[in-house]
């Protein structure tokens, strides 16, 4: 769980002290986290909403148009919004009857470091659920970098901020290059770093731009068309958008400013929006308050600080930032791009449609689950579903499997697979685990695991080449189904077996390395009939083949060494 106040991930909050209110954060011991706020949290992770600008941009505007939208515009199925704790939602509405109802503009902010204001969103097509920390904070600290170390540092661990600014009320051209100068010293004094954030710059007050003859046509548009819909076409329009801007502004006196923000940041993202929607007078609105355009920086927020799984279907692209919902979505043939991130899931991930799911390393793209059963099962009538470039994690407590094949075909190319929990006889807690169908694992890796690395039962077949399987509690691979084949493998330090042939499946071990297993290297039983050829079986800490019961075996070139007992044993 993200800390409201520091940003910073923590496994659980503490009680409050004596008198205090709201949980406590182990790491930077602030105090005030809504009692609410950890509850179904993988379901609803935090989304920051750090704002960066000068006084009079705009700030606690858009964050007051921002919550009307949510509250009373947005009509995505099953939507709802609410706040995650009494005082944060009696200040907002004091403050926003003050708006709605009399067109009364909040007065500056006060210069303290500010409490954030959560609030979760449920059910956003293509999002899932989220919580937005809202930060209100005075425009002078960012106009002086002590003011920014002190009452800004919640921006240190941002992934993404916004910067709100209003180009009709700059006070001098190099403004806003003045402020990046503060920004970049004040981030870089207290440890952070610029470069690995992204920042979505906001041109507010879009009402009074739209007015301009040269403001880019696609800006114009989107202000007078403002609905996104987070499963439709909202991203090509944004990302329009957002080259429109960038191209108009480096045209004009604030090109400078631009190449900055290139320079200095991960990503840039512009959007222009009108919180109020018509001009004020004596901080008093006309009309009453009708926001445009604002869902626009919350949309970049989702992009850049959720992982999102690129969906390929029919030669288009479509994001979402809920992975389950992209597999639930997919059908036969489609494609998930994931990105080099984390993808932790709430429930276990089930695949009913022979997709891919393309990741960018086993040792950057992560899918982890703490869901009991297992973490992806696949269950399909016919073809293939296909991992490939991706580690998958079991990350709590709960018996599991990590992959569990009840029906149809898996393929894993280059995969680290890990965490399985065991509760027998139920749950047996295997890497990969095959009940009917099959499983094709070419390099990577299963380790780890409470149970076997790989297993099969049933009709269940295994082809294993080029994949280290090892430091398992129980055999590093279990056949026990009809077939098996394992070719230039490393079957290493298993706390059982390394490579088991058991019952009535046929199986090949060629070119393998079964090495320090605590029991034996490989051990073929039953009626199992192998085939054993060229393998390096070696201290393992019974014998290096054991061969038993009723069982035919194949042996050739065969290496077996230092073992504990036996080289070869036949029982």
């Amino acid at each position: 769980m993200m800390c409201p106040f520091c940003q910073l991930d923590v496994d659980q909050f503490d009680p409050p002290a004596d008198g205090g209110t709201g949980l406590r954060c182990p790491r930077c011991e602030m105090e005030g986290v809504p009692l609410l706020y950890p509850t179904d949290y993988e379901r609803h992770p935090a989304v920051p909403v750090g704002i960066f600008g000068p006084t009079g941009h705009g700030k606690s505007v858009y964050i007051d148009a921002l919550l009307t939208h949510l509250e009373r515009r947005v009509e995505w199925p099953l939507f709802s919004c609410q706040w995650m704790d009494q005082t944060a939602m009696l200040e907002a509405r004091q403050r926003l009857r003050i708006l709605r109802e009399h067109g009364q503009l909040p007065n500056t902010t006060a210069r303290i470091f500010p409490r954030p204001q959560v609030m979760r969103l449920r059910n956003v097509p293509a999002v899932g659920g989220c919580q937005l920390l809202f930060y209100d904070t005075n425009g002078e600290t960012f106009q002086e970098v002590e003011n920014l170390r002190e009452d800004g540092r919640y921006l240190k661990n941002s992934k993404a901020i916004v910067w709100l600014v209003s180009l009709t009320d700059l006070e001098y051209p190099e403004q806003l290059s003045d402020l990046m100068t503060v920004y970049a010293e004040a981030m870089t004094s207290i440890g952070g770093d610029p470069s690995k954030q992204a920042v979505i710059l906001t041109l507010t007050k879009g009402d009074l731009l739209r007015e301009r003859e040269d403001f880019p046509a696609e800006a114009k548009d989107f202000l007078l068309n403002d609905d996104l819909d987070p499963a439709g076409d909202a991203w090509d329009r944004l990302t329009a958008v957002s080259a429109a801007l960038e191209k108009w502004l480096t045209r004009g006196p604030q090109r400078n400013v631009v190449n900055l923000l290139r320079g200095q940041f991960r990503a840039v993202r512009l959007c222009v929006v009108s919180a109020q929607g018509a001009a004020a007078r004596d901080q008093v609105l006309d009309l009453e308050i009708a926001p445009k355009g604002v869902l626009a920086p919350l949309f970049w927020l989702w992009r850049e600080t959720r992982p999102v799984a690129w969906l390929e279907a029919g030669g288009e692209r479509r994001p979402f930032f809920n992975l389950a919902d992209a597999v639930a979505v997919a059908r036969a043939g489609n494609t998930l791009f994931l990105e080099a991130a984390w993808y932790t899931l709430s429930a276990r991930l089930e695949v009913r449609h022979p997709i891919r799911v393309v990741g960018r390393g086993a040792g950057q793209t992560v899918i982890a689950s703490a869901a009991p059963d297992f973490a992806l099962g696949v269950s399909v009538g016919a073809g293939t579903v296909e991992l490939r470039n991706l580690s998958l994690f079991h990350t709590g407590s709960a018996p599991a499997d990590v992959v569990r094949v009840v029906k149809g075909e898996v393929a894993l190319h280059a995969c680290t697979v890990r965490g399985g929990v065991a509760l027998l006889p139920k749950v047996a807690g295997d890497g990969v685990r095959v009940a009917d169908g099959g499983a094709t694992l070419v390099g990577g890796a299963v380790e780890n695991n409470a149970g076997s690395g790989v297993s099969a039962a049933g009709g269940g077949r295994l082809t294993l080449t080029g994949t280290a399987v090892r430091n398992n509690e129980w055999a590093g691979v279990w056949a026990g189904g009809a077939a098996a084949e394992v070719r230039d493998c490393e079957v290493t330090g298993n706390a059982a077996n390394g490579v088991v042939l058991d019952g009535r499946v046929v199986g090949t071990v060629h070119k393998t390395t079964c090495k320090k297993n605590r029991r034996s290297g490989v051990r073929v039983t039953k009626a199992a009939l192998a085939e054993l050829h060229n393998n390096a079986c070696e201290e393992n800490g019974r014998d290096g083949i054991t061969a038993e019961g009723e069982a035919v075996v194949s042996l050739a070139g065969n290496k077996c060494s230092a073992n504990r007992r036996a080289g070869v044993s036949v029982r």
